[in-house]
């Protein structure tokens, strides 16, 4: 009797709990989000009519979050190093009185991380921004908004002495070094989490580097693009790596409304659906220590440590230490040693019970405890009742 009784509460208890986990159980705060960028970020210049921050702010809505306070300090034209020396006082006057920044993003010029910018100034510059804004919003995490190539058929592809002689795919790579590295610096100047790499021109990249994500110059983004960079952007920002179930209606016709459906800019919902999966793919989360990507951390991976030790080679997976290979390296492998992704386990996904389901499961558990009383007394019901 007693024992039923416990198991009633404990299931009461269990259940409300459950119902309380499933609910807000206070309102979410709007991020505070600074922005430092050029055109890339403003997206206005070139056949884009709504900019990337309002983008994110659009998706952030439909995903069911309230709506930042953006500030987007991004200058058409310019660098991470001349916001650094003339456009700071955002830091302060950009945001109410006691509060701070959550997030500031991170886009320097286009060509800077490459061997045809500075990718030391890059370096430099993307640090000394960030410990500005840390100095003011000491729990600020930066977001490094990789950059992406330019479309095939560009310029920097063809004549007799192409800047990128391997196309996209070799100025995709340098970009994506150099937007590694310069969240490494940050992370090991500031800890690890400090700094978080956002993959938008891998995004670019898993999609193909189709021309109709650009503008006519194939340089800047149309809306296709910068619809594909917020939404790589927003699941970083709001650690969401699962777009695709966000109903983007809303973000459609704000992004729709200056042109019809028979215009070539137009987004319709197939284009969405495929925008979502290419960054769902992207953002799929990172194994840390799987350093052959491979889906499991185990000896293999050890031995690529091992081979890459004392170099600068930057290693998948390594939750973005950059710098040399070394004991921090080792050190993640080791303490990751035996996970695997369950792709590479062939397991499925296990969750916490949602509400309905654990109280059906009580229901079940009380149903065979008072089964098991009954058949402990002679089937009657009457002595086991609570």
């Amino acid at each position: 009797m007693d024992r039923l009784k416990r198991l009633v509460a404990v299931c009461l208890l269990s259940t409300v709990f459950g119902l309380w986990l499933g609910n807000d159980c206070r309102a979410e705060d709007p991020k505070d989000i600074l922005y430092y960028g050029n055109s890339f970020t403003n997206a206005l210049c070139c056949g884009g009519n709504r900019s990337v921050p309002d983008v994110i702010a659009d998706i952030a809505v439909a995903a069911g979050h309230p709506a930042p306070r953006n500030r987007n300090a991004a200058v058409n034209g310019q660098g991470l190093e001349w916001h650094r020396l003339n456009n700071t006082a955002v830091i302060t006057t950009g945001i109410a009185p006691g509060e701070s920044w959550e997030h500031v993003v991170l886009q320097d010029f286009s060509t800077q991380p490459t061997h045809i910018g500075n990718l030391a100034l890059h370096r430099s510059s993307a640090l000394g921004l960030y410990d500005l804004v840390d100095n003011h919003s000491p729990d600020v995490e930066a977001v490094l908004f990789e950059t992406w190539a330019r479309g095939p058929g560009h310029s920097f592809y063809t004549g007799t002495s192409p800047s990128f002689p391997g196309g996209p795919a070799q100025m995709q790579q340098e970009l994506r070094d150099g937007y590694h590295l310069s969240t490494g610096d940050i992370n090991a100047a500031a800890g690890i989490g400090s700094a978080t790499y956002a993959p938008v021109g891998d995004a670019w990249e898993n999609a193909g580097f189709p021309l109709n994500l650009y503008a006519s110059d194939i340089y800047h983004a149309q809306n296709r693009g910068s619809l594909l960079t917020a939404l790589v952007l927003y699941g970083i920002i709001y650690d969401d790596s699962t777009t695709s179930d966000i109903d983007l209606t809303g973000v459609l016709a704000n992004l729709n409304a200056s042109y019809s459906p028979a215009d070539a800019r137009y987004i319709t919902a197939s284009n969405a659906e495929f925008l979502t999966s290419t960054v769902d793919a992207t953002l799929m989360p990172e194994l840390p220590g799987d350093f052959n990507d491979d889906g499991k951390v185990d000896a293999a991976d050890y031995v690529v440590w091992r081979k890459n030790e004392n170099t600068t080679n930057t290693l998948p997976n390594d939750s973005d230490l950059g710098g040399t290979v070394g004991a921090d390296h080792y050190n993640l492998w080791r303490e990751h040693f035996g996970d695997m992704t369950m792709a590479g386990s062939g397991l499925g996904s296990a969750a916490v019970p949602e509400p309905a389901p654990l109280v059906t499961t009580c229901l079940g558990m009380l149903a065979f405890a008072v089964r098991r009383c009954r058949l402990a007394h002679g089937g009657s019901a009457r002595i086991c009742r609570t």
